[in-house]
């Protein structure tokens, strides 16, 4: 399955041929696309496998409190912006200032920590109380820049997640995959090679009902609760021998993703650009909301303003300690009207917090 809007010329190869392919791309510090081979960052990579996708309902994981969804109201498309007053907007407002509903969002906020095992907690996004497993071990010594990983826990997720331990993410810590589904499906993986983070959502990639923005939300509030201040309730802090406060940012991509990890280091860190809160290939402009049936449209009840804020686009982007600790420890991410496309997400959080999208340079560093 492919998470990006325009695969274009990505490779689709037999994941057999794949693994050979990108270690050779690793030590030549390159990235192929298509018929060319150019200096680049990451590109889409499509790998093709028999093992049927499927969607399974979410049940109850060992251990882990279950949550009675009675116990709050998750109306995200309930705001402070209702579609009727649309003539009220200006020509180029976004929603990124409306807050989604819930009576008892600080209640929820104060019951985050309840979890009974030790790798797990909740989060609070868009009204929404998520609960995750993560393993916290694998914090420890993690560089600068964290990885996060979109993937599916079943169908072609597994080979894919191999595919990348394999090749760019062979040996580096830091690189975690953000899967969902029936907590019993991932628990073997889970325990073998402690890299998934765990979310209990249901698996589904349908319009306006999509986990994605669920799965980078956690991920980014994760980062910043397990390595951050922000919260001294949470997560025991990983100190020492380069753990907890040593990253600078977290980097989201997907599963059909080759990331150049080298290459990426150079950019983030180039003395002669500033320091970059939120990066990647970004939107120049704001543009209006897809109202036309299709995977990408959004309904007015969902996104009743017409233009979506800036954003980068969801194959690659980085996001600062600097904006975790906005969009984080300000409560934007737990308040913030939930969007189901999450590229947009981020970037209604990156307005909210008043940070500009920094786009890369050259169109070759990445390659859609």
């Amino acid at each position: 399955m492919n998470y990006i809007t325009n695969v274009g010329k990505a490779i689709s190869l037999g994941h057999r041929h794949i693994l050979l392919i990108l270690v050779l791309l690793t030590l030549l510090n390159m990235t192929f696309f298509g018929k060319f081979i150019l200096p680049g960052i990451f590109f889409t990579m499509v790998i093709e496998d028999n093992m049927a996708l499927t969607i399974t309902p979410i049940t109850s994981y060992e251990n882990d409190r279950t949550v009675d969804s009675s116990q709050y109201q998750n109306i995200t498309t309930d705001t402070v912006n209702s579609p009727n007053q649309m003539h009220d907007y200006e020509p180029d407002q976004t929603g990124s200032m409306a807050n989604c509903t819930a009576n008892n969002i600080n209640e929820l906020q104060r019951q985050q920590h309840q979890a009974s095992h030790p790798d797990s907690n909740t989060i609070i996004a868009s009204c929404h109380q998520i609960h995750y497993r993560v393993p916290l071990s694998s914090f420890h010594n993690v560089p600068s820049i964290i990885f996060g990983v979109l993937s599916i826990a079943n169908g072609e997720g597994p080979v894919r997640r191999q595919s990348i331990r394999d090749t760019w993410g062979h040996n580096h810590r830091g690189v975690f995959f953000l899967v969902a589904g029936p907590w019993e499906e991932g628990r073997e993986e889970y325990e073998r090679y402690a890299d998934l983070l765990w979310i209990d959502e249901e698996e589904v990639y349908d319009g306006e009902r999509s986990v994605l923005t669920w799965k980078t939300l956690t991920f980014a509030s994760v980062v910043h609760r397990v390595m951050g201040d922000a919260d001294a309730n949470s997560h025991a802090r990983l100190r020492g021998s380069g753990g907890g406060g040593s990253y600078s940012h977290c980097f989201k991509t997907d599963d059909d993703t080759y990331v150049n990890v080298e290459n990426l280091y150079r950019s983030l860190y180039n003395a002669s650009q500033p320091h970059l809160d939120y990066w990647g290939w970004c939107q120049e402009k704001k543009y209006a909301p897809n109202r036309n049936d299709g995977k990408w449209s959004v309904s007015n009840h969902t996104y009743p303003e017409p233009m979506f804020p800036r954003y980068c686009q969801g194959a690659g982007f980085a996001l600062s300690r600097n904006f975790l600790d906005c969009a984080v420890g300000n409560s934007h991410i737990a308040r913030a009207r939930f969007m189901p496309f999450e590229d947009v997400a981020v970037g209604i959080l990156a307005e909210r917090c008043r940070i500009t999208p920094f786009k890369v340079a050259d169109r070759k560093m990445v390659r859609l």
